[in-house]
């Protein structure tokens, strides 16, 4: 199966390429957004972004709701993954 890999810029200046897991909108806020994996660490990461594209800027910030809601998500994702193996 291809990747979707996208280059992330870092707050140091340097970038590292990412695997995005999963978009998808938050049924709270109706936000678009996505799980993205390091490629590099295997570390798991989330942000919301405008329009249908993620070629574009990230946020990071979340409400509290918001961190649960996209918690639920990646579990459901990881459970997903594990039955796949």
């Amino acid at each position: 199966m291809d990747k979707n890999v996208i280059s992330v810029d870092k707050e140091d200046g340097s970038s590292e390429l990412m695997e995005v897991v999963s978009t998808f909108k938050l049924k709270s806020t109706g936000k678009n957004c996505m799980i993205y994996k390091s490629l590099e660490t295997g570390d798991y990461f989330a942000a919301s972004f405008e329009g249908d594209s993620i070629n574009g800027e990230f946020n990071t910030d979340f409400t509290p709701q918001e961190v649960d809601e996209l918690n639920k998500v990646f579990d459901e994702l990881v459970n997903d993954e594990e039955d796949e193996t």
